[in-house]
């Protein structure tokens, strides 16, 4: 990890499962905070990438139609809207991407 630039990398790996995740962060214009700009996930031979402008790849192919598999599991996306705060009125629109795994696991 790479403090000084504002540019840092996590890389996690499941030994032996074939799984492998990617994340590249950077600082915002402030330089107190920091965002994810790209993720890719790897399960066996299939990758899927998000990239910070919302698009994604999946196996190479652009905004690929999903519901779809990756290495074998379920790859969803979800469109809405996130609220918090105590009446609820600090909301954000959100997309998320979803893996389901076996036993009610997922990667989010």
């Amino acid at each position: 990890m790479d403090l000084n630039t504002g540019n840092s990398t996590l890389y996690a790996k499941a030994a032996g499962k074939g799984l492998d995740l990617h994340v590249l962060t950077e600082h915002m214009m402030d330089g107190e905070f920091w965002f994810v700009s790209n993720a890719a996930l790897r399960i066996g031979d299939d990758v899927f990438e998000v990239l910070s402008d919302g698009s994604y790849f999946l196996n190479g192919v652009k905004d690929a139609q999903l519901p779809a598999m990756i290495g074998g599991f379920v790859l969803t996306e979800f469109v809405g809207k996130m609220c918090k705060g105590n009446t609820h009125n600090l909301c954000s629109d959100v997309t998320s991407f979803n893996v389901l795994l076996p036993g009610n696991g997922a990667v989010l």
